[in-house]
């Protein structure tokens, strides 16, 4: 799905709103797009410790084309991403693949900006994603939810986050939803399938639920478990509002 600069800047402001650690390492689930206008990328950029975060105005008017390791390798960040196409700088299937040794548990942040939703093996990604990050490193989660019709594999209930986090010990730094998208109207994707006609021409509009972890020991994975059909007794409350990731 790709990331905006805004959410970019709000996720890692909400894991280290002092700024970025020395030797600050990020891998990303798929080789991300982003998007924004030129005074969302300064603000980016500024945040990263560019030296001159105004030269990377130029990159508002690149919203097709720029891809993130263009972006952070510009600002000096160790930056990896996992994808099957070209544009990786680690080329793996994550239906398969595990952390490679030499990068195990070194990350402080790994994204999943709309990644796991086209795998097959959501063991497996959740469990990559776990492996790679170091003790005191953060998981960003921006995936589907609600609509997205076609989109994809896999919609995310927000319970699926929460039994994640208690089953890993996780701490929840962030939770909450994206904004509402416009779906689209289903036509002749599934007109010769049973009661079609109790959706055709419906639109489903669409909703990304985003969450943000950190990392607090070092054991080994453990999926969630849902003991309840309906609700959650891992409920979480946060002493205050949290300020969206949009701002």
């Amino acid at each position: 799905m790709g990331t905006t600069a805004v959410v970019t800047l709000g996720a890692l402001k909400h894991i280290h709103p002092n700024g970025l650690p020395a030797g600050f390492r990020l891998l990303e689930l798929g080789s991300q797009n982003i998007s924004g206008t030129a005074a969302e990328f300064v603000a980016l950029a500024g945040y990263l410790g560019h030296r001159r975060p105004d030269d990377l105005a130029v990159y508002g008017q690149r919203n097709n084309d720029l891809y993130c390791k263009e972006l952070f390798g510009a600002c000096g960040i160790s930056y990896e991403s996992i994808d099957l196409d070209a544009g990786a700088t680690l080329r793996l299937d994550l239906n398969t693949k595990r952390v490679p040794w030499r990068l195990r548990r070194s990350f402080d942040v790994v994204t999943n900006f709309g990644t796991t939703e086209h795998v097959f093996n959501q063991m497996n990604c959740f469990q990559f994603i776990h492996d790679a990050t170091k003790v005191g490193g953060a998981m960003v989660h921006v995936v589907p939810s609600i609509g997205y019709m076609w989109h994809c594999l896999f919609k995310y209930d927000p319970k699926f986050f929460l039994a994640l986090a208690e089953a890993n010990g996780y701490e929840i730094l962030y939770a909450g939803f994206g904004p509402t998208e416009p779906g689209r109207v289903l036509s002749g994707e599934c007109d010769t399938w049973a009661n079609q006609h109790l959706i055709q021409g419906q639109r489903f509009d669409s909703h990304l639920v985003e969450f943000i972890f950190r990392k607090v020991a070092h054991a080994p994975f453990r999926p969630g478990i849902d003991l309840l059909c309906d609700g959650y007794s891992g409920r979480k409350r946060f002493d205050g509002r949290i300020t969206p990731l949009r701002g």
